[in-house]
């Protein structure tokens, strides 16, 4: 599966979620119906790496840093949205030559 982030594509995560997430409420009616007051459906996006190398860090590094909107896309997945990126804390698992990464990210759609 190719994930791409604002035109880079990223390594191909360990872990990926989709979770829908609602803007609104149920209202209870005068007449004891229920109703829907929904003003948004949106997903977020989460993609976990437990081994990234300094490079591929460094990308989700500079794509976070932009504090701006970025393009997510998934062809195979019918994904095509403009989004926010949050990150996890980096893990640093000793040992490796290159200080191999794990880390998450969560992508929320606007």
């Amino acid at each position: 599966m190719s994930f791409i982030l604002d035109g880079t594509t990223l390594e191909d995560p360990n872990d990926f979620s989709q979770e829908k997430v609602v803007t609104g409420d149920y209202l209870t009616t005068m007449g004891g119906g229920i109703r829907r007051a929904i003003r948004a459906k949106k997903n977020v996006y989460k993609l976990g790496w437990n081994q990234l190398t300094l490079t591929q860090y460094n990308t989700l590094v500079t794509k976070y840093n932009l504090n701006t909107t970025l393009t997510f896309v998934n062809s195979d997945l019918s994904i095509n949205t403009t989004v926010h990126i949050d990150m996890d804390n980096r893990r640093i698992l000793p040992g490796f030559p290159d200080y191999l990464s794990s880390v998450s990210i969560t992508l929320r759609e606007i």
